[in-house]
């Protein structure tokens, strides 16, 4: 590269970087206030928690946040800190407004809540899902870790799932609320989502201007996609070692049952999240199929197809 292409290219990059901090400041300071209104509060777990184990844990959440907070001593360690804050609210916000609606099924409501700040560092859960038939006492829900990184971080978020389903276990939320409970939610299912930097700003830049676009945007197809190849592969991981442990004399029988209820939990969650995205409009499929490149979904669908 000549000095002179090295340079323009270094002005570009400049360049870029400032219109990024210009959109993801305004939209941070957006996205703290809406995380806020929509997490999980512990005090209000008191019952059935003991007043002393919930000050405890909430003592301990803002101790190891303040510790993450720390590690962002540069400017941009704290500007990529913003946009992870960003892409949690946003994605909060599409899943409120309209990315997992089957609108073929306009009967099943979707509730979407931050979780609690103890949740988020101990359980690595940051938004908590359920989806409410009308006419049908059927639970379905969903824990989603949202993440913004490289494909090492990505990795290492999967791998930590597939630990955990080879045992037999989902993930679990300690504080856990609807209308009529408070409490601990267990076996849950648990995803990663997350989209690259230039589509964090872009949606932060339609965000901060009117909220009202983020539930019929594009984006949602990448997130549905990345959430159904997930659970296809966790199912075929539990799958494959409830095989491998059938053929073992002596078999662990009760790891084989929690195998396989995990596998029912992850196929019904892919068949839901298929289903969902076959309802969404086919243009907007097409547009992001075509149009919508993203690096960090690539690395998680293509981890999550890796052993398939």
């Amino acid at each position: 590269m000549s000095v002179e292409s090295e340079a323009s290219h270094s002005l570009a990059r400049e360049a870029r970087y400032l219109h990024q901090e210009r959109v993801i400041t305004p939209a941070h300071r957006k996205a703290g206030e809406f995380i806020k209104t929509w997490s999980i509060n512990p005090i209000h777990f008191t019952p059935p928690y003991d007043n002393a184990m919930v000050k405890k844990d909430i003592a301990y959440a803002e101790k190891m946040d303040s510790k993450f907070a720390a590690l962002a001593n540069t400017p941009e360690k704290q500007f990529y800190a913003k946009s992870a804050t960003v892409l949690e609210a946003l994605s909060l916000d599409g899943i409120q407004n309209g990315w997992f609606e089957n609108q073929k099924k306009p009967n099943t409501a979707v509730r979407a809540y931050h979780t609690s700040l103890y949740d988020d560092i101990v359980n690595g859960i940051d938004i908590i899902v359920r989806f409410e038939e009308q006419g049908s006492s059927d639970y379905a829900g969903l824990a989603i870790d949202v993440t913004y990184g490289n494909m090492d971080i990505v990795r290492e978020k999967i791998e930590t799932e597939e630990k955990k389903i080879l045992n037999g276990k989902l993930s679990e939320l300690k504080y856990f609320e609807t209308e009529n409970y408070h409490g601990k939610l267990k076996n849950v299912p648990r995803v990663i989502i997350g989209i690259d930097l230039g589509h964090v700003v872009t949606l932060a830049e339609k965000w901060t201007q009117s909220s009202e676009t983020i539930g019929e945007d594009p984006m949602q197809i990448i997130v549905l996609r990345e959430i159904a190849k997930q659970c296809e592969h966790f199912a075929h991981i539990a799958s494959e070692e409830k095989r491998r442990l059938q053929k073992l004399e002596g078999s662990d029988s009760a790891l084989i049952k929690k195998l396989e209820a995990v596998i029912a939990i992850y196929e019904k969650n892919q068949k839901m999240f298929l289903d969902i995205l076959r309802s969404k409009p086919m243009e907007m499929r097409a547009l992001v199929t075509d149009k919508y490149p993203d690096r960090v979904s690539n690395n998680i669908t293509d981890i999550s197809t890796s052993g398939l």
